[in-house]
């Protein structure tokens, strides 16, 4: 386990987003953890590229916050290789700002230990699923299929659990699965939980360490919502525009997609600038999550749902009135 900290030496911190470089070839990140961080609000959740070897996230504190060596992340890390490994941050993908109404980026200093790897036991159980293939991708499939090489004589001991530090016992599970190597788990819910397994050989070896597969499920549809068609003469040149905004509470709005005309936009985040004749057709806007679940809604008919600013042409109508009441009472008086 690998923690990150942060001190805002006397500043009010709002808001961290950052990059963290580390070897691939070296070490592999098996899953990133921010339970009891001391940044509340994830508006990025912690995001694993193991091609890349990197770690991307935004997290921050509702109405700012001192923080004198707080949490904000634990790396579970597995050694590939001997080497030297330096878990580093992006200077150019990282900043931190300050609560002070302005956003304002204040300066970031950086502490970044070096780890020498001597040597990295070779891992003997590999784990693969046909379920969720891929351990840092989130998938809609509630059921989770392990499958391992079942070596003659070995015994293993596994489980599914939301909880990195519950690691499996000293004792054998004896399930007629595991006799050909392979473990199901079905109505598993959103979230992300980890499949834990680790191998006896011999009474000399010992149980080995165990290895660790996460597995993200997110069968839920984003949040519906409502969108709104408008128009007002400062914005998009006082052409109409889409407004829209939804959320997705596990894996995130991956993005948007904007269907009108028969023509397909994608965008990750709206308003979105439209055409005078779009306001008279019904617009699809479908919302989709990182596990491709995805809610679709519909701009109203005839534009019954168009929003247009008109305080400006209503305060200058008052002002004539105003001033045309002024007007014939004096020439009445």
């Amino acid at each position: 386990m690998i923690n990150l900290h942060i001190s805002s030496d006397g500043e009010v911190v709002n808001l961290v987003q950052a990059t963290i470089q580390y070897p691939p070839d070296v070490v592999e990140v098996i899953a990133v953890y921010h339970g009891g961080s001391s940044l509340t609000l994830w508006p990025e959740e912690p995001s694993i590229n193991a091609a890349a070897g990197s770690i991307t996230f935004a997290a921050g504190i509702p109405n700012g916050s001192l923080i004198d060596t707080g949490q904000v992340l634990t790396l579970e890390v597995r050694p590939k290789q001997a080497g030297t490994v330096q878990f580093s941050f992006n200077p150019n993908q990282t900043a931190v700002y300050l609560n002070d109404g302005l956003a304002t980026q204040t300066t970031v200093s950086f502490k970044e230990p070096v780890y020498d790897i001597i040597s990295a036991a070779p891992v003997s159980l590999i784990v693969t699923s046909a379920t969720h293939p891929d351990e840092n991708k989130w998938y809609q499939l509630n059921e989770f299929s392990a499958q391992w090489e079942k070596k003659p004589d070995a015994l293993y001991s596994f489980h599914v659990t939301s909880d990195l530090e519950q690691l499996p016992d000293d004792i054998a599970d004896d399930t007629p699965q595991v006799v050909t190597g392979e473990y199901t788990i079905s109505n598993l819910s959103d979230g992300v939980h980890y499949f834990m397994i680790k191998e006896w050989l011999s009474n000399e070896a010992g149980w080995a360490e165990p290895v660790i597969r996460k597995i993200m499920v997110d069968s839920t549809p984003p949040t519906s919502f409502i969108p709104l068609v408008s128009q007002t003469e400062h914005e998009f040149n006082g052409q109409p525009f889409l407004v829209f905004d939804t959320s997705d509470s596990v894996s995130g709005i991956d993005h948007y997609e904007i269907v009108k005309g028969g023509t397909t936009t994608i965008i990750t985040k709206g308003p979105y600038q439209l055409e005078q004749k779009d306001i008279t057709q019904p617009i699809l806007i479908r919302a989709v999550d990182a596990a491709n679940n995805s809610t679709t809604v519909y701009t109203g008919e005839n534009a019954t749902n168009i929003r247009r600013n008109y305080f400006w042409p209503i305060t200058a109508l008052v002002a004539f009135l105003a001033l045309l009441l002024v007007y014939l009472k004096t020439r009445l008086s």
